[in-house]
């Protein structure tokens, strides 16, 4: 698409490769003599990024002008050199256009610190591992397409796609005092395997008004049932860790009400 003014000519183009020379011979609807015609000379510019309006030739000069409240819109598939790393209390939102972003060899794609939020939209993130999430930050995806392992530490994560997380928590050990440091937990992971260690883990059984024990011989679950909470601890300090596939599934959990019973109720 050409258009004109008085000093000017704009070439407007889609679907061009980048960093070739294109030829454009270039005429009028008015009768004109040959010689007046002109032959345009035109290389396409490689754009990475644009924050807000402004365009960038690379990912890290997008990245290094992508501050708090602004976004970044992809406009190439991009491979990042280091991990986006926040600042605390910022938000950001980068939206992929359907393009995909490749982390750096052996990095996070991103790391989201303390009160800090990240909205990713409509593209794919390919990465080995994955992104780190403090406690208290906080990921948005809305269809976004994951591979590698997100590893979660706490804070909050939404999604509308399912994608392999690594959900870590850590506990302070009970010691020498086995009524101290204990922490009720649940799962994000359907069907998560119970990891080995020396764990004391209990589900409370409110028909039978007991405590289960998961490394008792007669104990009758294995896994971590989706909307369900344990009792947990640990004689030393650790990082408990579960790995799977996140759910984005709807939860029904039954509760129940057992009359007569010292914890009716209890679930």
């Amino acid at each position: 698409l050409l258009s004109t003014d008085a000093d000017s000519l704009v070439l407007t183009a889609n679907n061009l490769e980048q960093n070739i020379e294109y030829c454009f011979k270039v005429s009028t609807v008015y009768d004109i003599d040959e010689s007046d015609k002109k032959e345009i000379r035109a290389t396409t510019k490689s754009l990475a990024a644009k924050v807000n309006e402004t365009e960038y030739g690379t990912i890290d000069e997008a990245i290094a002008n992508w501050t708090d409240g602004t976004t970044l819109t992809l406009l190439a598939d991009v491979i990042l050199s280091d991990a986006i790393t926040l600042k605390s209390d910022e938000t950001r939102t980068l939206e992929f256009g359907t393009f995909t972003m490749t982390a750096a060899s052996g990095e996070s794609a991103f790391i989201i610190p303390e009160n800090s939020t990240v909205i990713l939209n409509n593209g794919k993130l390919t990465q080995n591992s994955g992104f780190v999430i403090s406690t208290s930050g906080t990921l948005t995806l809305q269809d976004m397409t994951i591979t590698g392992t997100v590893e979660y530490l706490g804070g909050e994560m939404f999604t509308n796609k399912s994608f392999n997380v690594s959900a870590k928590k850590s506990f302070t050990g009970v010691g020498t005092d086995p009524t101290q440091n204990w922490s009720t937990i649940s799962t994000p992971i359907a069907n998560a395997e119970i990891p080995t260690g020396t764990h004391d883990l209990y589900r409370f059984n409110e028909p039978e008004q007991e405590w289960e024990y998961y490394a008792d011989e007669d104990n009758v679950f294995a896994t971590l049932d989706l909307g369900r909470g344990y009792l947990y601890a640990n004689e030393d300090d650790i990082t408990l860790e579960l790995v799977g596939a996140i759910n984005i599934d709807d939860v029904v959990f039954p509760l129940s009400y057992t009359e007569d019973n010292t914890l009716a109720g209890f679930n």
